[in-house]
């Protein structure tokens, strides 16, 4: 639906030989790449989702400020009324919250160090925070929010998959419940 421009494909290989001195983690590492890589490789891959989401969630933001500025209803721009101001106002808080949990938790990484709950508290936030100001932003447009003529379409197809993509929005509860330590055992 969205996302048209990142292709998903199926890879099969077969009688492929990799020599031992290829293999991630080398001799040692035989087996465990995944635990090798997953780490560091997924902290990245979840701030990047979450940069995806907060830049798709400002070009709607932009888009439905610009439209709230130029479309009139009962002789005034519908940026005037008070709904529309409070929507628009509300979803610029959010998207700096977004901005600046994002721009930390990169920074953090980029530091080299460990980040791994805040990716996930990241990743968690900043997708269904961009989802649900898309949304409203479509709301703002009304049916021209629904057209392909308009960015909003393509915005709202795009952000529907980012609470998925990277870890879902369950896996990051869980890994941010795990990463605290919650207890998830009946036993006293």
């Amino acid at each position: 639906m969205g996302l048209k421009g990142t292709g998903t494909y199926d890879v099969s290989f077969t009688d492929v030989v990799v020599p031992i001195e290829n293999v991630v983690g080398e001799e040692s590492g035989w087996n465990n790449a995944w635990n090798m890589l997953a780490g560091p490789g997924l902290d990245i891959e979840k701030i990047e989702v979450a940069a995806m989401a907060l830049g798709i969630a400002t070009a709607a933001l932009n888009e439905a400020w610009d439209y709230a500025e130029e479309r009139v209803q009962f002789g005034a721009p519908i940026s005037k009324f008070q709904s529309i101001r409070h929507s628009l106002a509300e979803a610029k808080t959010l998207l700096h919250a977004c901005r600046t949990v994002t721009y930390d938790t990169a920074a953090r990484l980029d530091r080299g160090e460990p980040a791994s709950l805040e990716t996930s508290m990241a990743k968690l936030f900043v997708c269904d925070t961009a989802r649900d100001i898309v949304l409203n932003c479509q709301q703002i447009l009304g049916a021209y929010g629904y057209i392909k003529e308009f960015d909003m379409e393509r915005h709202v197809r795009d952000v529907l998959v980012m609470p998925i993509l990277g870890g879902s929005s369950a896996i990051q509860k869980n890994n941010i419940a795990n990463m605290l330590r919650l207890k998830n055992d009946c036993a006293k």
